[in-house]
This record gives C-alpha cells, sequence and structure tokens, in this order.
C-alpha cells in the first residue's frame, strides 16, 4: 500500500463561492466523479433524493484504497471563487497512481 498527496488550485470568476459550494452537495453525484476521475467511478443514489434528508448514496472508487479531501472555496474580490484543494490517498497496490492519472486528476481540479 502506498500513499500519495495531490494538490489542486482553482479560481473562477464566473462561478460564486456559495454556487460552488451548493453544486458539491446537492450534485455531488454528478459532479465528483468528473472532478475526481482518478479515485471516483461513479456515485448511485440507492435511496431517496440527491439533495433528501437520509438518502444513500454509494460511492464506487477505482483502484484507491481509500481517500481524504480537503477543501476551501471563498469569495474573490471579482465575484468569483477561488478552491484550493488536498487529496491524500492509499492505494491498493504497492504504488502510487499512475503519473498520467494523478494529472487527470489534477486537471479535473485546476
Amino acid at each position: 500500500m502506498a500513499s500519495g498527496t495531490i494538490l489542486g488550485e482553482y479560481s473562477s470568476s464566473a462561478v460564486q463561492a456559495d454556487r460552488l459550494w451548493k453544486a458539491a452537495f446537492f450534485d455531488g453525484h454528478n459532479l465528483l466523479p468528473k472532478i475526481l476521475p482518478g479515485i471516483i467511478t461513479s456515485i448511485d443514489i440507492l435511496k431517496g433524493d440527491s439533495d433528501a434528508v437520509h438518502s444513500v448514496r454509494m460511492t464506487n472508487f477505482t483502484d484507491v484504497k481509500s481517500y481524504s479531501v480537503g477543501f476551501c472555496v471563498t469569495s474573490t474580490d471579482e465575484g468569483g471563487c477561488l478552491v484550493k484543494m488536498e487529496i491524500v490517498y492509499e492505494s491498493i497496490g504497492e504504488s502510487l497512481l499512475p503519473k498520467k492519472d494523478a494529472n487527470d486528476l489534477q486537471q479535473g481540479i485546476l
């Protein structure tokens, strides 16, 4: 098992911080597999609606054993937002994610 860290920063003048924050929670089942394709293949809603209390979601992972994502969304003076993200993961095998997968993951963030 190997551990790795991927850092990313994204600046947007078109998306307000509160709008991006809501999208991450209410539409996360569609958004996260696109942002984190190296870690999440899909998120299925097993019970309830995507934004309802007590909804049950199943997250399907790639060859990553576990991961944690920390992010901070802040408003900019221009009315947009700045997102800083850190992904720490453990792979199933003895090696880190291939460089291409890590770069794809970072490009999905940036």
